[in-house]
């Protein structure tokens, strides 16, 4: 949780980032949908999200996992500074989500929130952009993006 809680801070400015008591929750309460990716045992990147019954990702899904929800907000995507523009982000987008179909997981949809710079990456791992987000998280305005399982 350390070195996760690290690499969250030095993703995101303070204002946008996840607490360490934010990210020790989604560890305890949404552990099947935090994936971790290690080099020689060194925590490299994370995906993490909870599950909501909202039909949208809002300001209050940012904070709770609904685990009878069927539709997942994906919180941080983090790959370590030294590891960035390898496709490693790509790679466990990827992973993460074919996760998500596996099994008899009831995830029907995935939302997240991300910045214009960061956009190209995740219409590469099959989201829409849906448009300006109405959740207001930190200074800099946000995108929205979907995408449909089943």
């Amino acid at each position: 949780l350390d070195a996760i809680s690290e690499m969250e801070s030095k993703s995101y400015p303070p204002d946008e980032k996840a607490t360490y008591d934010k990210l020790k929750y989604r560890i305890e309460n949404a552990q099947d949908f935090f994936l971790v990716g290690t080099i020689d045992g060194q925590v490299m990147s994370f995906v993490c999200g909870t599950l909501t019954t909202a039909s949208t990702l809002t300001d209050e899904s940012m904070d709770t996992h609904e685990a009878n929800g069927h539709h997942l907000c994906i919180h941080s995507v983090v790959v370590d500074a030294n590891q960035r523009r390898k496709g490693i982000a790509l790679q466990m987008l990827k992973q993460y989500l074919a996760r998500l179909t596996e099994g008899a997981r009831a995830v029907t949809q995935v939302s997240l929130i991300a910045k214009e710079y960061v956009k190209d990456l995740y219409l590469k791992a099959g989201f829409t952009l849906v448009g300006p987000s109405a959740v207001i998280h930190g200074q800099d305005p946000w995108l929205d993006f979907t995408l449909q399982l089943r």
